[in-house]
């Protein structure tokens, strides 16, 4: 069979619409045998008919670049024009600072790093470093120069507390990756925070468009560095593809997933029914512990998960960290965030003593004790004695291992009522509370109440409890290992 002859130009398929060139896929075909790229489709027909046969001819074509006038060379496959769109430096862009009416400059993506030098040198700076005053509104756009161009744009609320920014850089052949932020107080350099940045995009005439997407709340970063009315802000934009080993192998974690919350694995995991069930599922109340059993530590699953590096999943946290230790660090990140179990407010996770103080509720801790648990001497952790009325409510919390505990009891001479809630089970430790006749001729054995879950509740009617409880009764709580 002799091979085809005839000769394909790319000028011979354009779209029926717009005129431009079909150079990717999907291509429609109308009822009336037009071709249609897919950006113009839904505009034209209502119900179009994908044109197949022309996209498997078509991949034999080079198409030339839209800049081609502006004098690219380039000619590119069928399906690789956005590709290159992404990395032409013929493509046409504006001054970054156009959006201020600051300049009206419009040329080739080569030529802008000569323009910014040459137009905007005061604007440039070394290190991508701003002062916000948290006390008034901000906006402005400025371009770092390290080793590549980046511009930042970004503007700050005083209302809602919220910065909102956009990086993008000025090199086509950097992948898009995450910037990172800190923040430092001005009045106190030693007060600082670490958080996880936004994309850093390549730049181009949408970002005209844009409001930036990136959001921080300050209301709440302000509060981790002793409230400042000044901070300084440092981004660190990325100059090239990371490969080192400290990047999440998403490959391997993406393969592993939780049964029950289809999230990535994280240790220690478990078994149940030939599924995998996470660290986080195994101890909510959703999940049944019946035919469940923990995988080994030296399972080759095990070994491998911890070896892999896994990024913190609170918000604001760009913290990469070893399967192994990864839990342990989301427990415990100064940006995990806790809901009020009075309020229902979300606030991070490290405020909240001072945020249920506030709500006038006791805290009970006895540091002696906790340093004997610790130390494996004694299993008491901490405890607290309470004397209760004949009628009473009272509320208490305490902490255990960055864990809140929040405990309600209610005792009056129909029943008891005890609930205690938490976030996540503490491992290891159980919740003991006692209750003891205050009378010292009493000779009853206490009431013991054990808790090891994230919310329960006991009640208890008086006729179950001895009659001289009614009367007075001392509450005692403390934690003991398992």
């Amino acid at each position: 069979m002799c091979a085809s002859t005839i000769k394909l130009h790319p000028e011979d398929f354009l779209c029926a619409v717009c005129k431009n060139y079909l150079s990717s896929a999907p291509i429609y075909l109308s009822e009336d045998s037009r071709d249609i790229c897919n950006d113009c489709v839904r505009a034209d027909v209502d119900i179009p008919y994908r044109n197949v046969a022309l996209e498997k001819i078509l991949v034999n074509i080079f198409f030339p670049c839209e800049n081609e006038t502006y004098g690219c060379t380039t000619a590119y496959k069928f399906g690789e024009e956005e590709e290159h769109r992404s990395k032409c430096f013929f493509k046409q862009v504006h001054c970054p600072f156009r959006r201020n009416h600051v300049c009206q400059w419009n040329g080739t993506y080569g030529k802008i790093h000569d323009h910014l030098n040459k137009e905007h040198d005061t604007l440039i700076t070394k290190d991508a470093k701003f002062l916000i005053n948290l006390n008034q509104n901000d906006k402005r756009t400025f371009i770092v120069s390290n080793r590549n161009f980046s511009v930042v744009d970004y503007m700050y609320d005083i209302n809602s507390g919220i910065l909102k920014y956009n990086i993008a850089t000025f090199e086509p052949n950097i992948p898009e990756q995450k910037s990172t932020i800190k923040l430092v107080s001005k009045c106190d350099p030693d007060s600082m925070i670490q958080v996880k940045g936004g994309e850093c995009v390549s730049y181009n005439n949408e970002l005209f468009k844009w409001i930036p997407e990136n959001v921080i709340d300050m209301n709440k970063m302000k509060l981790l560095l002793n409230n400042p009315t000044s901070v300084w802000m440092c981004f660190t934009v990325p100059l090239q593809q990371n490969t080192n080993a400290n990047l999440v192998s998403s490959a391997i974690l993406n393969f592993f997933k939780c049964g029950q919350c289809s999230y990535n694995l994280k240790l220690p995991i478990f078994e149940q029914n030939d599924k995998f069930i996470c660290n986080y599922c195994y101890y909510s109340p959703r999940v049944t512990k019946q035919n469940c059993k923990m995988i080994a530590s030296d399972s080759s699953l095990s070994r491998l998960l911890a070896k892999e590096n896994y990024q913190c999943r609170n918000e604001h946290c760009g913290e990469i960290i070893k399967g192994d230790s990864i839990v342990n660090h989301e427990i415990s990140c100064q940006f995990r965030v806790h809901k009020c179990f009075v309020c229902t407010k979300e606030l991070l996770q490290s405020l909240a003593k001072e945020h249920y103080v506030g709500h006038g509720i006791e805290y009970f801790t006895d540091e002696h004790n906790q340093k004997n648990v610790n130390n494996q001497q004694h299993n008491q952790q901490t405890s607290y004695y309470g004397n209760n009325q004949q009628t009473r409510f009272s509320t208490i919390f305490t902490m255990l291992q960055n864990e809140i505990i929040y405990i309600t009891y209610n005792y009056n001479k129909d029943q008891f009522t005890l609930k205690v809630q938490q976030d996540f089970v503490v491992h290891n430790y159980k919740l003991n509370m006692e209750l003891q006749c205050a009378h010292d001729q009493c000779k009853l054995p206490p009431q013991k109440f054990v808790f090891n879950g994230y919310s329960q509740e006991v009640t208890l009617p008086a006729s179950q409890l001895p009659k001289c409880f009614n009367a007075h009764v001392n509450v005692r709580i403390y934690f003991s290992y398992c």
